[in-house]
């Protein structure tokens, strides 16, 4: 941004440059799912070409902005803008990870799913080679959460969308900084076949004391009572997890993982079911994943 209304010479450069691993789900009856495409320059216009595809648009703020239908797999961009007479061009690979709206019109061979609960947000782990795309509620012929209500951690002045937490024994804080409370169910209509399915959780309430982190400016969590939460677990009603207590298993603030090899039969697909003995049941994240 800075170099288009301060550089004397050309710019033409895709924002967002380092963001190659996209995820999203395919919209309603297509097989793509449109995102948001910067370019800044300080030309007058950008064309961008998407895997041949021309899209045009006025640079507005030093800006052009695009709406991009990424497809499976491979998405290559062009942008180029004519300058002074001259073409002047920057090129940018997405490799994006779409995700199955109704697992009946997916083309591709389902391979992995990574849902974060209690969030609206993406997260990208650059060392697995992993994105990590947000919840949804679940629909017939689809996947998503049944029940409960994001975790919101409450401050002086109202609620945080995500825990402040640094996250023990994980390098991907932001896979465990939110969940959904209250959870019933997560449901997938996936084909028959074998499944892995990976839970992830880290209890977030939490009695230890923190540092007082000075971004929040006196907006701090308010503490709250804290009780154990005790569930079952099922999955495909075979009972994985019985009397599941995260806190007094694992302590707080803690990742844990654990996964379950799943066999989907009869047009069935995986449904995991959270059965409330104590308190509400919590999830942060779920894998699964085709072997």
């Amino acid at each position: 941004m800075y170099k288009t209304y301060l550089s004397k010479e050309p710019v033409v450069k895709f924002g967002q440059n380092q963001w190659t691993i996209r995820g999203g789900v395919a919209e309603v009856g297509t097989q793509y799912c449109t995102q948001p495409v910067t370019v800044y320059s300080n030309g007058n216009s950008v064309e961008l070409l998407h895997n041949g595809k021309t899209y045009n648009a006025e640079v507005k703020n030093n800006i052009a902005r695009f709406s991009i239908p990424f497809v499976n797999g491979t998405n290559a961009l062009v942008a180029k803008s004519i300058m002074d007479s001259k073409t002047f061009v920057d090129v940018m690979d997405v490799d994006f990870r779409l995700v199955p709206n109704k697992f009946s019109n997916y083309k591709d061979e389902f391979y992995q799913l990574n849902v974060l609960l209690g969030s609206k947000r993406m997260y990208e782990d650059k060392k697995q080679s992993i994105i990590w795309i947000p919840e949804k509620a679940y629909q017939p012929g689809s996947w998503g959460f049944v029940g409960g209500k994001p975790y919101q951690p409450k401050t002086k002045y109202g609620s945080l969308p995500s825990s402040e937490l640094d996250i023990i024994d994980s390098e991907n804080d932001p896979v465990y900084q939110t969940q959904r409370v209250g959870i019933e169910q997560f449901k997938l209509d996936v084909p028959d076949g074998k499944y892995a399915v990976t839970l992830h959780w880290a209890e977030l309430e939490s009695d230890k004391e923190h540092e007082k982190l000075v971004y929040n400016l006196g907006n701090d969590k308010v503490k709250e009572d804290i009780s154990d939460r005790v569930y079952n677990i099922l999955i495909n009603t075979v009972c994985v997890e019985k009397g599941f207590n995260l806190r007094a298993r694992y302590s707080s603030e803690k990742a844990v993982k654990i996964k379950y090899e799943i066999q989907a039969t009869n047009g069935k697909g995986i449904a995991i079911d959270f059965e409330k003995i104590k308190g509400l049941p919590v999830l942060n994240a779920v894998q699964v994943r085709s072997i």
